[in-house]
């Protein structure tokens, strides 16, 4: 009888993981392993812990997948691949050490929502744990074909008369997240308006106006909150160039606020958020703002909370 394989008819050897290719950016991750070299695969096993302690399977029933992207991760998320075929499992992927300065080689980040890959050890699988903030840029495939992105999106400007939305290039759907605007240029009669969105959200207009954005219109003088053309929270105090406005997004609370010039401006913003929600902006013609991420979120009531 001819032999179909010089391989051994039993359970697989154990994944090793690659830890040059393991990589992350914000709370996706990206996680490359191979097979054993003496062993035969039918398919993975790749158990994750998104940070609640309870690990979670997903199949790959094919020897060609060895890499998986997650995405919407909590902040600490532990991923074991194991291979499996027909005679049994392996056991899971033995300890793997990632370093934090792999974050830049991630590709197609979509969205996400925690910090970015950290140096750290682990017990069995591959750790990934946040850092302090994240960062992003404005992303031109989600904005408005009207916007014009500046430096590889680290600010926008735009030529019309009307408002138009430029969207980052991630999704935040957990966590507490910070990031400032620069006004760079300004026409004292115009408004500019910060915030948020979901990927629905309408770009032809001001952000706010409709159901998918939150945000806050701001002039020389005076601001309001915007949401599904309701305004509400007038407060005085405008911006010029030069000025800074700060939003931050809490998703632990469900809170949205803004800072001008690091001063909290009005009340908490808007309540009761959930879902994955994207920085956003709108301007229009004689408008420039220049983006500032991967920021220490200010002091709030949740943090006096906390602490005591």
């Amino acid at each position: 009888m001819r032999a179909t394989s010089s391989l051994p008819l039993t359970a697989p050897g154990t994944p090793e993981f690659l830890a040059e290719e393991c990589v992350g950016e914000n709370n996706s991750v990206t996680a490359t392993w191979m097979p054993h070299p003496t062993s035969r695969v039918a398919g993975y096993v790749l158990e994750i812990d998104d940070g609640d302690g309870d690990f979670k399977g997903l199949h790959f029933n094919t020897v060609s997948t060895s890499r998986a992207s997650l995405q919407h991760l909590r902040r600490v998320a532990r991923v074991e691949p194991r291979a499996h075929q027909n005679f049994g499992e392996s056991g899971f992927a033995c300890n793997t050490e990632i370093h934090k300065g792999l974050i830049h080689s991630l590709q197609n980040t979509a969205a996400c929502d925690c910090a970015a890959i950290a140096r750290a050890r682990h017990l069995s699988g591959v750790l990934f744990t946040e850092v302090r903030a994240a960062w992003f840029s404005l992303d031109r495939t989600l904005s408005h074909p009207e916007c014009r992105l500046i430096a590889g999106g680290a600010g926008v400007t735009c030529e019309s008369y009307e408002h138009r939305v430029a969207l980052a290039s991630v999704g935040f759907s957990r966590g507490r997240h910070y990031w400032q605007f620069t006004v760079d240029s300004y026409d004292a009669n115009a408004d500019v308006v910060f915030g948020v969105a979901r990927l629905k959200v309408d770009r032809e207009g001001m952000l706010g106006n409709d159901v998918h954005g939150w945000a806050m219109y701001i002039d020389h003088q005076r601001s309001w909150f915007l949401h599904g053309a309701a305004h509400h929270g007038r407060s005085d105090g405008g911006v010029g160039v030069g000025s800074t406005v700060g939003v931050l997004l809490d998703l632990n609370h469900g809170t949205l606020t803004f800072y001008v010039n690091d001063e909290q401006q009005g009340d908490v913003a808007f309540t009761d958020l959930e879902g994955l929600l994207y920085p956003a902006v709108s301007v229009n013609r004689n408008v420039t703002v220049t983006l500032h991420t991967s920021l220490d979120p200010p002091h709030s009531d949740y943090d006096s909370q906390s602490d005591t």
